[in-house]
């Protein structure tokens, strides 16, 4: 399973990448470095829900937690990246 989680969040990575070429502006990568947590985070979650195991309420605890803390700093970082300062 860990494996399929690497490679969920490799795919992630590899059409951010894609999409910082697009748009010549490789930053937008800062704003997915906690959002990459979350996404691990479920992708685990689900891909545990899928091989039959039964989804304890620490999962859902763990996942929720994990959340918070991942879309802090991506929320901090893209608040500071789209900052316009006024001298």
């Amino acid at each position: 399973m860990i494996g399929q989680v690497i490679l969920i969040n490799w795919f992630c990575l590899t059409l951010l990448w894609a999409l910082s070429i697009r748009i010549k502006d490789s930053s937008i990568v800062d704003i997915y470095w906690g959002f990459g947590f979350v996404v691990m985070a479920w992708s685990a979650f689900f891909l545990s829900h899928l091989d039959g195991n039964q989804v304890s309420i620490n999962q859902w605890y763990m996942c929720g937690l994990v959340s918070i803390w991942g879309l802090r700093p991506v929320s901090y970082t893209h608040l500071r990246a789209h900052e316009t300062r006024h001298d």
